[in-house]
């Protein structure tokens, strides 16, 4: 029996997605899943001969796989598999392989029905071939509930935690007085809140792209886009801020209220870097902040400078310790090794 990871040319790029990939793929290969390449373009680009040559790319990638995978063999697919359109052809050849005797494991990364993205295409993934993986590592326990709900029997799934985030690059030690960071996509559509949070007048280091760097005041330091990789030993304040949307009251619009259910990558970023974490008390990770002592949880970004105001220095520094702890976790690849290990073991029995 082998083990396989399918791989579909993700790009290399500064942004959470592709370094989650990535990570899963590094992992994966260490826990001695081989590599199995899907070839062809990740989208039509608008034609039809551009459809037609992804349909039949994607015929011609699971043909191989039914044909050279050894019968037995389990095959991890991060999901949403792409191409997104190529949905209703997974759906139609994943049972073929199945029949085989392959089983299949989907690493989940993204709900994108939930979070309002790629329409019907999204809608038709989650709901028509998500179920029919053999296995289902899915972020937490609220996405656990969710999927259940969706019709996927609990017998199936198997919780991550949070998502791994690896590197070399160890955060340095944090003051409670150092400030707020966040990391991410700047933009107004995805951080809107940040211009609510420069008005309170809160010291704020800010990471990545999408925000001019005119007319700052200065408690507000934009320190630009990092590789991943580097960027935890790059973060400085004394909490990392996990908060989406426009509004600063509340996780509002889609990407505010994705956060009921998913695992924000960025949230493990700050694990590496030894940081606790600020988030919306709704979130579906404020459970895990809390179980493990490793950050705050708030309603509304007005809360948050009086809310850092009351840590006394004692029970920052366990915070800090906390994620440190788990920080080490993330840095090697832990919770992933242990979903996979799991997923196995529910597959063979």
């Amino acid at each position: 029996m082998k083990k396989y990871i399918i791989r579909t040319g993700e790009g290399e790029a500064f942004n959470a997605a592709s370094k989650a990939r990535r990570d899963a793929d590094a992992i994966a290969l260490r826990l001695s899943y081989a590599p199995f390449e899907f070839h062809g373009a990740r989208t039509a680009g608008g034609s039809i001969l551009g459809a037609v040559r992804l349909a039949l790319d994607g015929l011609r990638n699971w043909r191989r796989l039914i044909r050279e995978a050894e019968p037995g063999s389990f095959v991890l697919i991060q999901y949403p598999h792409y191409p997104m359109k190529s949905a209703l052809l997974a759906r139609w050849m994943l049972p073929r392989a199945q029949r085989k005797g392959l089983r299949f494991i989907a690493l989940i990364h993204d709900l994108d029905s939930l979070r309002g993205l790629h329409g019907s295409a999204a809608a038709y993934s989650d709901r028509k071939l998500l179920p029919l993986f053999d296995a289902v590592i899915c972020h937490n326990g609220r996405m656990a509930e969710y999927l259940r709900q969706q019709g996927i029997p609990g017998g199936k799934l198997v919780e991550l935690g949070i998502f791994d985030y690896l590197t070399g690059s160890e955060g340095e030690e944090h003051r409670q007085t150092d400030g707020i960071a966040v990391a991410g996509n700047l933009s107004p559509e995805k951080c809107g809140y940040v211009r609510e949070l420069v008005d309170m007048g809160l010291s704020l280091h800010l990471y990545g792209k999408g925000l001019e760097a005119v007319n700052l005041p200065e408690n507000v330091h934009l320190h630009g886009a990092f590789p991943p990789e580097a960027l935890p030993g790059e973060l400085a304040g004394g909490f990392g801020l996990v908060w989406d949307g426009p509004s600063a009251s509340a996780c509002a619009g889609k990407s505010g209220e994705y956060l009921r259910w998913n695992n924000p990558h960025k949230f493990s970023l700050y694990m590496a870097a030894a940081l606790p974490v600020a988030l919306w008390g709704k979130a579906a990770l404020a459970d895990f902040a809390r179980d493990n002592g490793v950050g705050i949880a708030i309603e509304k970004l007005d809360d948050l400078s009086n809310t850092i105001q009351g840590i006394s220095d004692e029970q920052y520094e366990r915070m800090r310790r906390n994620a440190a702890r788990i920080g080490s976790e993330v840095r090697e690849g832990a919770y992933l090794t242990r979903a996979l290990t799991r997923a196995e073991a529910l597959l063979r029995s």
